[in-house]
């Protein structure tokens, strides 16, 4: 217990356990784990790359290839979203590092959901940068389908267009 007794403690048996797993099962109970333990209060942590959700989502993303049987930017797509109504929700920080590092990784669409889901004006603003990159519609469409106040915004203003 006294691994557990504090959030530093916490967090360091999390990046423990972190750093040896390896199989999907190991990473869903972590996920398991963190939603067990009250939600990171520590700033140096609550709203930067250092949160355990940004990192678990960092670590899976890395182990992908081993993964492969996993469609991973779904899994951290649902997992963010299974903290929504919970004591763990994401602030839009992070929410901001986990859409980026899905993007760098080429996964756009959970991304894109993501950022939108969040309603931040901040990530709202980066979502509509992205769409307007994105030639094909049917993507912009199965992204945004239950977000039209979005698109008709940007397509009023201009922001996307046809290519």
């Amino acid at each position: 217990m006294k691994d557990v007794e504090n959030e530093e403690k916490r967090n360091s048996l999390f990046l423990e356990l972190l750093e040896s797993s390896n199989k999907w099962e190991e990473f869903q109970h972590l996920m398991l784990l963190l939603q067990a333990w009250p939600p990171v209060t520590d700033k140096s942590r609550l709203e930067t790359e250092q949160n355990p959700w940004v990192c678990l989502s960092s670590a899976l993303l890395a182990h992908s290839s081993s993964l492969s049987q996993i469609n991973i930017g779904s899994e951290v797509l649902t997992m963010c979203r299974s903290l929504y109504p919970t004591k763990h929700k994401l602030n839009p920080q992070c929410i901001g590092y986990i859409s980026s590092l899905l993007l760098n990784a080429g996964i756009r669409l959970p991304a894109l959901k993501l950022m939108t889901e969040s309603e931040d004006e901040h990530l709202r603003k980066l979502t509509q940068d992205q769409i307007k990159n994105i030639t094909d519609v049917s993507l912009i469409l199965i992204c945004f389908y239950d977000k039209p106040n979005l698109i008709s915004h940007d397509i009023a203003d201009g922001s996307v267009t046809s290519k």
